[in-house]
């Protein structure tokens, strides 16, 4: 344990290039252990986690890193030179294991980079809102009821932020690939169009491809790709994914005003109706709150027309004490 807490120590050290000349000797001792690569693999992952960073390396700072230890590397083996066979080895094996590092090192680091002086822009949109406005890439952005996404102003990687639900159209720039990170996983894009929904209350996040290809995972892990027509739904308590066929252009109608709910549980579509109505819906059953149903309301539809309706639809009824609506029921239709 000692030595695993000290390794740690110094693998930070090594990356940041401020490991004395004792600590380097030492470090390159502790690589020759049975467990180096398992020991690299779990400091490495801790050592991202606790300096993970909002933007993505981009790949000139990863050729920069990657040059940087071959530059160690290669004065490593000159100023030993003339060390012993068995000493030699462990230099040269080391530099390659560090080597191997740094390729793991720099596919952790893919969907981030070092914070920046630039500002970060956060656009909101409030309850009942839907704010549409271009990226400074000219990406379009819908950005719904009760969300936020969050930028680097500079825009040098296409990176945003997003909490709650927004639909991108994503201007196509195959050097750039566009990425959405929300809670834990992220979507990567060319240039295409598609919908996340993403709200702190929700029990799974969706991403909904309307045109082009989109590629879903989390961090360290594969990705999904999903096309037109396509939900990838994410379970946070499970942390599995999984796939539908949708329909998109339906689903991402909310953008022009319109309330959709498709193959929806009732747990979801209160949330999404607090954010547009602003008044909080609870249940007084919770089984209910897992019924599933299909609805959709034109944009100027009234509260109480939308109630009347869910209601019919879901077998319930509901009453209203000032700003709070309870659906009451024990049963799903």
């Amino acid at each position: 344990m000692k030595n695993s807490s000290r390794f740690s120590i110094l693998l930070d050290k090594y990356l940041k290039n401020t490991i004395s000349d004792e600590e380097l000797s030492e470090f390159l001792d502790l690589l020759e252990s049975e467990d180096t690569e398992e020991r690299f693999k779990e400091n490495l992952e801790l050592l991202w986690e606790q300096n993970i960073q909002e933007e993505p390396l981009s790949n000139e700072k990863s050729q920069a890193l990657f040059d940087k230890i071959n530059r160690k590397k290669a004065a490593h083996l000159t100023v030993h030179k003339t060390v012993s066979g068995n000493n030699l080895w462990k230099w040269s094996a080391a530099a390659g294991i560090i080597i191997s590092l740094l390729a793991s090192f720099i596919y952790f680091s893919s969907l981030q980079e070092p914070p920046t002086s630039t500002k970060r822009i956060t656009v909101f949109s409030d309850t009942g809102e839907i704010n549409h406005f271009l990226l400074p890439d000219s990406s379009e952005v819908w950005l719904n009821s009760g969300s936020t996404i969050s930028y680097d102003s500079e825009f040098r990687e296409r990176s945003v932020i997003i909490v709650g639900e927004a639909f991108f159209d994503v201007k196509r720039d195959t050097l750039r690939p566009f990425l959405v990170k929300s809670e834990e996983i992220f979507v990567k894009v060319l240039g295409t169009s598609f919908n996340v929904r993403s709200y702190q209350e929700d029990a799974s996040i969706n991403v909904t491809v309307a045109t082009g290809k989109v590629g879903v995972g989390k961090l360290n892990q594969s990705t999904n790709t999903i096309i037109p027509n396509q939900q990838l739904t994410y379970k946070k308590s499970e942390g599995e994914f999984s796939f539908s066929e949708v329909d998109a252009s339906s689903l991402s109608s909310w953008k022009d005003g319109y309330l959709v709910f498709e193959n929806t549980t009732f747990k979801e579509a209160a949330i999404t109706l607090e954010k547009h109505f602003g008044i909080q819906f609870q249940f007084q059953n919770q089984t209910i709150s897992s019924c599933r149903f299909t609805s959709k309301f034109d944009k100027n539809e009234s509260l109480d027309h939308v109630l009347e309706v869910l209601s019919k639809v879901n077998g319930i009824s509901w009453k209203q004490d000032k700003n709070k609506i309870l659906f009451i029921g024990s049963t799903c239709l």
